[in-house]
């Protein structure tokens, strides 16, 4: 299968990612990468284009993390403060994400 070694290397595209895209451009997806024609790999490169990912993606959840903690809402409550975020247990689990104050 094409994801048995790391091919991509790059924050915001993973497994599902891939398959997404392998799925839209109609490519099989047992085959290796280095069996992939030209004109199949310029369509995925295409595709990648279009796919907000690294830096940009990173910098855009700082970003949206940042706006939160500014206009003082819970989710930015809870992240400036270091806790779990998506209504995650904290009494007796999270006992790494909780701080002492």
């Amino acid at each position: 299968m094409i994801f048995e070694k790391k091919t991509i290397n790059n924050y915001g595209i993973g497994k599902t990612t891939i398959l997404r895209l392998l799925d839209h451009s109609g490519i099989n997806k047992r085959n290796a990468c280095r069996n992939l024609k030209l004109k199949q790999r310029v369509e995925i490169e295409k595709k990648v284009k279009n796919i907000i990912h690294g830096k940009k993606l990173r910098d855009n959840v700082k970003e949206v993390i940042s706006f939160l903690s500014k206009i003082k809402t819970y989710k930015g409550i809870r992240h400036r403060l270091g806790y779990p975020v998506r209504g995650q247990r904290t009494h007796t689990n999270a006992k790494t994400k909780k701080s002492k104050f």
